[in-house]
C-alpha cells in the first residue's frame, strides 16, 4: 500500500523488500477534483491531457461533456499552469504507468484465480452437514441370503424355537453387532430384530433399534444399506447386494431450547440420550465445555470413548463427564475411584495418541450420591440377562447373572464376546458339544441368591470346566484368545446338584454314537464305514469288520483288492513277483528297524504275520542300495554285518532272484529259511530320501470342491492336524522330511504349546483306522514372525515332529521348488484336502480330495478379487500366490494349511510344494482363483528354522 507523507512533494519511495517502487501519492493538489473520477478536460486545463503525436495537446475528448471544468483556482495554482515543465510531464507519465501497473496485477490476480480453481486449487468450502428430516428409533429392512450354510430355506425357521431358528438368528444377529460395532450408528445402535425368514433363497425381514434416535437424514438409508451390502458376508452369508431394502420410520421431533444458566435441563447429547440412568444435565461439565454445542464439537475428537470395549460402563462414566447430572441446579461429578477403575481397564485400549481428559485425582471421592456419581456396577448384584447377543444363554435357563463372573468380566458385552467365541470354535471343531452350555455357566452365570460378592452366582462344574478346556482350549489359543487365566477348573465344585454347580449331567453324559447313514457300516463301536470303503483291500475299522466277510477266499489266501478280486496264496504275498492287478501284495513288504532311515533290515512274512529279520550270509553293498531305494531314499551310506542274534525264521539270499519278479524289490531275492549259518544279520543306514514320489498311488479319475476322493496312498505327502484330546481335525499339513511338517501360519495362530496338537501322517481317511498311519506329536511350533492374523500376509509355519516318521509307499516327504522358482502361470497342479465339500456344507470331507487347478497371473487374481462383489477382509500381497478360478473347483475351509502341489517334470512323476492354502473368497466362486502363500518366497526361512536339515 502507498502511504503518503502531506509534507513531502508529488512523489516518495517506499522500500519494500528490499526493492525500491516509485508510487504517486493521491492526496498530491496536482490532481485536485471536484468529482470522485480524474476528468480528462480538467487535466487538459491543466496541461496533461491528449497529445497528438507531436506533442502538442490534443482535442478534447466525447467524454468530456460528462465533467465539470472548474474555472476559478487559487493564484498558486494559476502560476502553477503557466510553469507548465519538464517535472510536470514526468509525473503524468509516472501516474500512468501506476495506474497501468494496477490493472496488470488486478488482471493477473484474477487469472491466477480462475486457473487454480480450473485445477482443482478451490477455496475450501465449510462443510455444511445434511438437512435433518426427522429422528427415528427403528429401521426396516429386508435382504436375501444366497450363499453359504444359512442359503437354503428350512420350514423350521417359521419356529421361533427351534434349534434352525437358533442357530441362523444367532449368527445372524451377531453379524449385525459386527456391522455396527465400527460405524458412526456405533453409540445409538441397540440392536436387531428378525421379524420374518422367508423362502427364496432365505428372504429376512428385520427391524433395526436406536437408542438413543438417530437423526436420518437423505443419505441415512443409502448409507445403512451399503453397510448391510459388504461387511455382512463372510463364511456364514453372502447376500444379493441389489436385495437390500432400508425404511427409516418417524418419530416425533422435539424442540429444546438453552435453560437458563444455574437450572437442570433433559440430555441431548446424542452419545448419552437414554444411555444413563439420570436424565438431566447442566453446563459446564467436566471438561470445561460451557455449552451443549461445545461437548458435541468435542466428541468429533473423543467419540470413541464411548464405543470401546475395555470396560462395560465407561459409556456411562464419560456420559457423567461430558453431561453430568444435574440435581438441584448444581452439578454430580463422577467418583474418583469410578475414573481410576474406568482408567485402569482401558489403558492400552485407547488409541497411541490419546490423552486421558480428566485427572482422577481432582474429583471427589464419597459414599454420598449427591457428592459424586458412584460407579454403576455393584459386584453381586442380580441383573436380568438383556444383551440380544446372550440369547442362546436365555433360551438354555440364564435369564439372570451377576458379576464378576468366572472370567473376571463385569458386564454382558465382555461376557457376550466369550459366548461368540467358544460357540465359534464349537461350532467349527465340535470340540465339545457342551462348550456353549459351559460358556453360559461361565460367563454369565446363574444368580445363587445372595448379593454377598464370591457367593452371589453359581459356578459350572469342575468336571464341565475341565473337559471343554482339555478339548477346546487349543482352540482359543489359535484364535489369540487362551483359556483366561482366572477361570480355575479345579476351583469348582463338582456335584449333581444344580443348586451347587451347573453341567454336572451334561458332563457326565455317554458319548454319542450317532446312527450310521443308509448303507453304512458301524465298527470299532463309534465308526462308520461309506459303502465304498467296505471290501477295497484296505482296512478302515481296527476290528476289520469292513474287509472281514468280502469274498470266498480261504483263510490261508489273500485277498487282492476288489478291483481285480483275486484269491491268492499267503505265501505268494511279498516275494517280488505281481500276482494282483493292483500290485497291492508288494507294497510295504521291506522295513528297517521298526520303522526308520536305519537299522536292521526286515522282510514281512504273511504267512507267520510277522516282520523277518535277513540273513547277512552273501549279502552286498548293491542290495544295501536296492533296499534304500526301494524305501524312498537316495543311496545307502554304510552296510555292517550285526552281531550274532538270537534263533527263529530269517529270510535268506537266493543266488538270483525269483521269475517274473520285480528286480527293484528287495524281497525278489529273499526266501524263508529256518538257518542263517553265519548267525548275522544286515543293518543298513540309508542316505537323505527322495522326494515327491507316490509309489503307492494306483490310477485313478483325477478330475476340496467339485474334487475326487483319493484312493489310500495317492498322495503320501498329506498330513492331517488334529486339537485337543478328542483329536478334532482342524487343518492340513505337508510332509517335507521325517521330522518337519509345512502347514499355515493361521492354523497355528497364537498358540504356543505343542501339547494340544496331534499330527496323523499315511491316513488317506481321516478318522478311521489305517494300518499306514503314523501318529506323532509336536516338539517346537514355528508361526512366521511376519504372520499378521488380520491381513494373513506371511501365512506359513513349521512342525518339528517329537519323534521321526519311516517312510513307505504310504509315507513320503514332498520336494520343495528349486530356489527362487516361481510356478509358471498355466500350470496344472493339484489342491489336496479334507476340506469341505462347498460353502453349505456342515462337516469336513472323511477322505483326502483332490482337484486340478492352474496357476493364474497374480495381477489377474488381484483384479478378479478386487472386483469381486463378495466382501473378503484381506487383500492380496507380493508374498501370495493364486490358482484356481474355474466354475466349481476351488480349495475350501478346512484345506488351509494342506497343498498346492506342481509336477517337478513332465510326466509328473515326482512333486513340489508350490504353495501352501491360505485363504479365498468364497468357494468355487467362478473367475476368483484360490490364494495360497508362495512357497519358493520362504526357503532361506524354511532352511533357517530347520537347521538346514532338508538340503535346501
Amino acid at each position: 500500500m502507498c502511504n503518503c507523507d502531506q509534507s513531502t512533494g508529488d512523489l516518495f519511495l517506499v522500500r519494500h523488500q528490499d526493492c525500491i517502487i516509485t508510487v504517486a501519492c493521491y492526496d498530491n493538489p496536482l490532481f485536485h477534483e471536484e468529482d470522485t473520477r480524474y476528468p480528462q478536460d480538467d487535466l487538459v486545463r491543466h496541461g496533461m491531457g491528449s497529445t497528438g503525436g507531436n506533442g502538442t495537446p490534443g482535442e478534447k475528448g466525447s467524454r468530456a461533456k460528462d465533467y465539470h471544468v472548474t474555472t476559478e483556482l487559487p493564484p498558486s495554482d494559476v502560476q502553477f499552469k503557466k510553469s507548465y515543465n519538464f517535472r510536470q510531464r514526468s509525473v503524468v507519465k509516472i501516474v500512468a504507468i501506476v495506474v497501468l501497473v494496477i490493472l496488470v496485477a488486478l488482471i493477473v490476480g484474477l487469472l491466477v484465480h480462475f486457473l487454480g480453481s480450473r485445477t482443482g486449487e478451490k477455496e475450501e468450502v465449510p462443510y455444511k452437514p445434511p438437512t435433518v428430516l426427522f429422528l427415528s428409533t427403528t429401521l426396516r429392512g429386508s435382504l436375501r441370503v444366497v450363499e453359504g450354510p444359512f442359503s437354503i430355506y428350512k420350514p423350521d425357521y417359521s419356529n421361533k424355537h427351534s434349534e434352525a431358528y437358533a442357530l441362523f438368528s444367532g449368527a445372524f444377529l451377531y453379524k449385525m453387532q459386527l456391522v455396527f460395532q465400527n460405524s458412526r450408528y456405533s453409540v445409538q445402535y441397540n440392536r436387531t430384530e428378525i421379524d420374518s425368514i422367508m423362502s427364496g433363497s432365505v428372504i429376512v425381514t428385520f427391524t433395526l433399534h436406536f437408542s438413543p434416535p438417530i437423526s436420518v437424514t437423505s443419505d441415512s438409508e443409502p448409507f445403512i444399506s451399503s453397510l448391510l451390502k459388504r461387511p455382512l458376508d463372510g463364511d456364514l452369508f453372502t447376500t444379493d447386494i441389489n436385495s437390500v431394502t432400508i425404511h427409516a420410520q418417524a418419530i416425533a421431533p422435539t424442540t429444546t431450547q438453552a435453560p437458563p444458566s444455574g437450572q437442570c435441563s433433559p440430555i441431548t447429547l446424542p452419545a448419552c440420550q437414554n444411555a444413563t440412568t439420570y436424565h438431566q444435565t447442566m453446563y459446564p461439565n467436566l471438561l470445561g465445555h460451557m455449552s451443549e454445542q461445545q461437548a458435541m464439537t468435542a466428541l468429533s475428537t473423543y467419540g470413541d470413548l464411548f464405543t470401546f470395549p475395555c470396560y462395560d460402563y465407561a459409556s456411562d462414566f464419560w456420559c457423567s463427564a461430558w453431561a453430568p447430572e444435574c440435581v438441584g441446579g448444581r452439578t454430580i461429578p463422577p467418583c474418583r475411584d469410578y475414573c481410576e477403575d474406568v482408567q485402569k481397564n482401558c489403558d492400552g485400549h485407547y488409541p497411541s495418541n490419546f490423552s486421558w481428559p480428566i485427572q482422577c485425582s481432582s474429583l471427589p471421592d464419597s459414599m454420598d450420591p449427591s457428592v459424586c456419581r458412584r460407579n454403576p456396577y455393584t459386584p453381586g448384584k442380580c441383573i436380568k440377562v438383556t444383551d440380544p447377543m446372550l440369547e442362546g444363554c436365555v433360551h438354555l435357563g440364564f435369564t439372570e447373572t451377576a458379576f464378576p463372573n468366572y472370567a473376571g468380566n463385569i458386564g454382558e458385552t465382555s461376557a457376550a464376546d466369550m459366548l461368540m467365541l467358544l460357540g465359534t470354535i464349537e461350532s467349527a471343531t465340535m470340540c465339545n458339544r457342551h462348550a456353549t452350555y459351559f460358556a453360559c455357566a461361565a460367563f454369565v452365570p446363574k444368580c445363587s441368591g445372595s448379593d454377598i460378592p464370591g457367593q452371589h452366582t453359581i459356578p459350572p462344574c469342575k468336571s464341565l470346566c475341565e473337559g471343554v478346556k482339555s478339548r477346546c482350549s487349543i482352540f482359543m489359543e489359535i484364535f489369540h484368545s487362551p483359556w483366561p487365566s482366572t477361570l480355575n477348573c479345579s476351583a469348582f465344585p463338582d456335584v449333581n446338584d444344580t443348586s451347587v454347580c451347573m453341567g454336572y449331567a451334561q458332563a457326565h453324559e455317554p458319548p454319542l454314537i450317532e446312527d450310521c447313514k443308509v448303507k453304512e457300516m458301524r465298527c470299532d463301536n463309534s465308526t462308520c464305514i461309506p459303502p465304498s470303503w467296505i471290501c477295497d483291500g484296505f482296512l478302515d475299522c481296527a476290528d476289520k469288520a469292513d474287509e472281514m466277510h468280502c469274498a470266498s477266499c480261504s483263510p490261508d489266501q489273500y485277498q487282492c483288492r476288489p478291483v481285480s478280486a483275486l484269491c491268492i496264496d499267503k505265501a505268494a504275498v511279498c516275494d517280488g513277483i505281481t500276482d494282483c492287478f493292483e500290485d497291492v501284495e508288494e507294497a510295504d513288504c521291506v522295513k528297517l528297524g521298526e520303522g526308520s532311515s536305519s537299522g536292521i533290515v526286515h522282510v514281512h512274512n504273511v504267512v507267520s504275520g510277522i516282520w523277518e529279520e535277513v540273513c547277512a550270509d552273501g549279502w552286498n553293498i548293491t542290495l544295501s542300495q536296492l533296499v534304500c531305494q526301494q524305501l524312498g531314499y537316495q543311496y545307502a551310506v554304510s552296510y555292517i554285518n550285526n552281531a550274532q542274534t538270537p534263533g527263529g525264521t530269517k529270510a535268506i539270499l537266493h543266488n538270483s532272484p525269483h521269475n517274473s519278479s520285480d528286480h527293484t524289490a528287495l524281497q525278489s531275492f529273499l526266501t524263508k529259511s529256518s538257518s542263517c549259518p553265519s548267525n548275522q544279520v544286515v543293518n543298513v543306514k540309508c542316505g537323505p530320501p527322495v522326494c515327491g514320489t507316490r509309489p503307492a498311488n494306483y490310477k485313478s479319475a483325477t478330475r476340496i470342491v467339485s474334487g475326487k476322493e483319493v484312493e489310500p496312498g495317492a498322495w503320501p505327502f498329506m498330513v492331517s492336524l488334529h486339537g485337543g484330546p478328542a483329536e478334532r481335525f482342524f487343518c492340513g499339513g505337508t510332509l517335507l522330511s521325517e521330522t518337519w511338517v509345512l502347514t499355515a501360519g493361521h492354523c497355528l495362530g497364537g498358540t504356543t504349546s505343542p501339547g494340544g496338537i496331534t499330527l496323523k501322517i499315511g491316513a488317506t481317511r481321516r478318522d478311521t483306522y489305517s494300518e499306514f498311519r503314523q501318529v506323532r506329536k509336536p516338539k517346537s511350533l514355528h508361526v512366521h514372525e511376519g504372520y499378521n492374523p488380520q491381513t494373513v500376509d506371511n501365512d506359513i509355519a513349521l512342525i518339528e515332529l517329537s519323534k521321526p516318521v519311516y517312510f513307505n509307499d504310504y509315507v513320503r516327504p514332498v520336494c520343495l521348488p528349486q530356489w527362487e522358482h516361481r510356478t509358471p502361470k498355466g500350470t496344472r497342479c493339484y489342491a489336496t484336502g479334507w476340506g469341505k465339500a462347498n460353502e453349505t456344507a456342515l462337516e469336513y470331507q472323511r477322505a483326502i480330495q483332490e482337484v486340478n487347478l492352474d496357476v493364474v497371473s497374480w495381477e489377474s487374481c488381484r483384479n478378479s478379487i478386487a472386483n469381486s462383489e463378495i466382501y473378503t477382509p484381506y487383500k492380496l500381497t507380493a508374498n501370495m500366490m493364486c490358482a484356481g478360478g474355474g466354475v466349481g473347483h476351488d480349495a475350501c475351509s478346512g484345506d488351509s494349511g494342506g497343498p498346492l502341489l506342481c509336477p517337478a517334470d513332465p510326466k509328473r512323476t515326482t512333486w513340489y510344494v508350490a504353495g501352501v492354502v491360505s485363504w479365498g473368497v468364497g468357494c468355487a466362486v467362478p473367475n476368483i482363483p484360490g490364494v495360497y502363500t508362495n512357497v519358493p518366497l520362504y526357503l532361506d526361512w524354511i532352511r533357517n528354522i530347520t537347521r538346514n536339515q532338508l538340503h535346501i
